[in-house]
């Protein structure tokens, strides 16, 4: 039924007259290159077929839009969509070979819903039905159309009276049929990926990564330059990225062979245990060594709980009033307890007190 939600579509698209005059190349490969490599293994010379249809477009009776042909090759970032050179299957449910890969494409929107489509086929010397020479020459020559499938999400326009295609949704094909017995017209290529269009040399994709290293070498291009042509400016290094890189190579130099990581924590904590017999040493010269009886060192482990151990708040600590009077009530007076500063003798004086200097 017309409309009906996942409707299978079979829509021809016929060549024009005009052929393109655009390398494979300028068309972007859509399709993961760990999938890709396992079809153009071993083929130096690959041809590719190249598709252009002007959209919104009328086939079949239905209107095909921008919005159907972007969710037909976003389906390329899953996997390739295969083709039959011989047509469709009639079969119900019967799966066709593959002869051919959609692998591409890419859409140049014009605004208000028109713009143009191109997908990018590769066709393998070898396919699902056997060589493939036959059918390259036939699609050189221009004597080959497709068709392309798919079950689609459709939806009744009242006012201009018509379906409109709005979303592919599974089953996408794109599959050759005879030539000039389509329904949607279409503009394609003849030409392989090395031929030559007007005069320019296209290039393998080794070729392509030797002149890039060249061009770098010789400051012509940049690798913000080249991200930004890709697309690819999140993968840079940042100056912030790299001083910091800097930095940790550094560290993991003086680390040898420990974890980095693990190599400044370690560190971290043998600063802190540093840092603590530091106080500790400081606070039993300034109020004596811990003990219960030593009112004194309780005091100023008190005092000195959120503050550092300076000169300047040593000297408010001994100035401090308690501080001075547990220094001056000596449960000994022979000892140095609850004292600070520098005891004078080891005999209290006439008073019975030891003299403490602040």
């Amino acid at each position: 039924m017309p409309g009906e939600d996942n409707n299978i579509k079979k829509f021809n698209l016929r060549s024009s007259k005009a052929k393109l005059k655009l390398d494979p190349s300028e068309i972007p490969t859509l399709v993961k290159s760990s999938i890709l490599d396992q079809w153009m293994e071993g083929d130096e010379e690959p041809y590719y077929k190249i598709q252009a249809i002007n959209y919104p477009i009328m086939a079949n009776g239905y209107n095909y839009t921008e919005s159907f042909f972007e969710s037909f090759l976003s389906k390329l970032n899953i996997a390739p969509i295969p083709g039959s050179k011989s047509g469709h299957e009639l079969s119900w449910g019967k799966r066709p070979p593959t002869d051919l890969l959609l692998i591409g494409g890419k859409i140049d929107k014009k605004g208000n819903g028109k713009g143009t489509v191109y997908f990018k086929n590769y066709i393998p010397k070898v396919g699902d039905s056997g060589d493939n020479s036959i059918f390259i020459k036939e699609n050189k020559s221009n004597m080959v159309d497709y068709s392309l499938v798919a079950r689609t999400r459709d939806e009744y326009d009242e006012k201009a009276d018509k379906w409109n295609v709005l979303e592919s949704v599974s089953s996408e094909r794109n599959d050759a049929v005879q030539y000039n017995d389509g329904a949607m017209e279409q503009k394609t290529n003849s030409r392989k990926a090395e031929e030559t269009i007007k005069g320019e040399s296209k290039v393998n994709k080794e070729e392509l990564l030797e002149k890039l290293k060249a061009s770098k070498a010789n400051a012509d291009i940049t690798l913000p330059e080249i991200a930004k042509a890709l697309s690819l400016e999140a993968l840079l290094i940042t100056e912030d990225q790299e001083k910091n890189l800097s930095k940790f190579n550094q560290v993991a130099t003086l680390a040898g062979s420990s974890d980095p990581v693990e190599f400044v924590k370690s560190l971290i904590e043998e600063k802190k245990a540093n840092a603590a017999e530091v106080r500790k040493a400081k606070l039993n010269e300034l109020a004596g060594n811990e003990s219960e009886d030593n009112l004194l060192r309780q005091h100023a482990n008190t005092y000195f709980e959120n503050r550092e151990l300076s000169d300047e708040n040593i000297e408010a600590f001994k100035a401090n009033a308690i501080t001075k009077k547990l220094a001056g009530e000596k449960l000994d007076p022979t000892s140095k307890v609850n004292t600070i500063g520098v005891v004078d003798g080891d005999k209290p004086n006439d008073t019975g007190i030891v003299r403490v200097e602040y």
